[in-house]
């Protein structure tokens, strides 16, 4: 009986002799998709924080009760002014589309995970050449799938880091003109 076990063994590692080599690998892209979506969470969080913290700056910026005293006698006059609550709207919509975006970085879907359900004794008998090109399947499945939430993220991030960039460079022009005006 012990011989029978044995040359299926082998039937099973001929069958598959790369199997743990391919386990490994797979775990490793599994593991470098985990980095990644903790990567996104970080970098958008910290630049969620400067967006927030850089909107009470713009408000700051827009004096709405010096607009009403202004008197303009002709349209060249007005052109500042019109550029600078252009730009403060503008910049506005900018910071809070880079708010949603980096927001959007945390709410993406739920990441699948390897169950465990399966490893009982039962599962711990079979051959393990047989169990590394399973696990090596359910990985891969598991890998495709993160993958494209963290693409999802990644052009999340992408048009928020853009988004806000815009919104800062729109902050200083805002403030330039202040002092002009």
């Amino acid at each position: 009986m012990s011989e029978q076990n044995a040359d299926t063994n082998n039937q099973i590692a001929e069958k598959f002799p790369s199997a743990e080599l391919l386990l490994s690998v797979i775990q490793k892209e599994y593991d470098y998709e985990l980095a990644r979506k903790t990567a996104f969470e970080t970098r958008a969080g910290i630049l969620l924080a400067f967006v927030t913290a850089i909107l009470p700056i713009l408000i700051s910026y827009i004096k709405i009760s010096d607009l009403k005293k202004i008197k303009i006698t002709h349209v060249t006059e007005a052109t500042w002014y019109i550029i600078y609550l252009i730009f403060v709207i503008i910049a506005m919509c900018a910071l809070i589309t880079a708010f949603i975006f980096l927001l959007k970085v945390f709410m993406a879907d739920k990441y699948m995970r390897m169950t465990t359900k399966e490893f009982n004794q039962t599962y711990g008998k079979y051959p393990k050449d047989y169990i590394a090109i399973s696990l090596t399947e359910q990985y891969r499945d598991i890998v495709q799938y993160n993958r494209e939430k963290n693409n999802i993220k990644a052009k999340d991030y992408k048009l928020g880091t853009s988004v806000s960039l815009i919104g800062v460079i729109l902050i200083i022009l805002v403030y330039i003109i202040s002092l002009n005006l």
